[in-house]
């Protein structure tokens, strides 16, 4: 124990001695640099703003803007068709119409001033028609269960279907658009 006091007094004893500041040795200073004024009577000039002169620009280009504006929320018909028989002769019923009959009809919605939109277009309120027209909706079921699908060696819809003669019709008159929904 005495030899673990007097080691404790040693590490104590050089501990404190390394903690205190030199006495001696000389003093070092640097002297502050000393600004002279020549004129201490002489006012300093007042910092004055720069003057800023707006510089006219050339006007820009003026955008025209075409806008459709409904007086009250437009409504737009929804007409679905289930399928259609091309044979001449054929009778309309409740979920068959004939190509002749749907001829019929398209000449008479055009006549009553309907244009086709999407139904996308509808949901998205993205209505644009041409001034004096009104939306129309056409929709077509079973679309490929019934084969109602058929092209022409162009690639075009061909006329023995309802949606070729939707076509032909949109040819002839292209204000009437050529749009549908199509489910299967």
């Amino acid at each position: 124990m005495r030899t673990a006091l007097l080691l404790y007094c040693i590490v104590l004893g050089l501990v404190l001695s390394a903690c205190h500041m030199p006495t001696g040795g000389p003093e070092f200073t640097t002297p502050l640099p000393r600004f002279e004024n020549p004129d201490e009577n002489a006012t300093q000039p007042e910092p004055t703003l720069p003057i800023i002169t707006p510089t006219p620009t050339a006007a820009s280009e003026l955008v025209q803007l075409v806008a459709t504006v409904w007086e009250t929320l437009p409504q737009a018909p929804v007409l679905m068709y289930h399928r259609f028989d091309p044979r001449e002769g054929a009778y309309s019923s409740r979920f068959v119409t004939s190509l002749a009959d749907f001829d019929q009809q398209l000449g008479a919605l055009y006549e009553a001033g309907f244009s086709l939109i999407s139904l996308d277009d509808w949901l998205r309120g993205k209505i644009h028609l041409q001034e004096g027209r009104r939306p129309l909706i056409i929709t077509i079921d079973d679309l490929f269960y019934a084969d109602q699908i058929f092209l022409d060696d162009a690639g075009n819809p061909a006329p023995y279907s309802g949606i070729g003669r939707l076509w032909v019709f949109s040819q002839e008159h292209p204000d009437f658009n050529f749009e549908a929904a199509l489910f299967y």
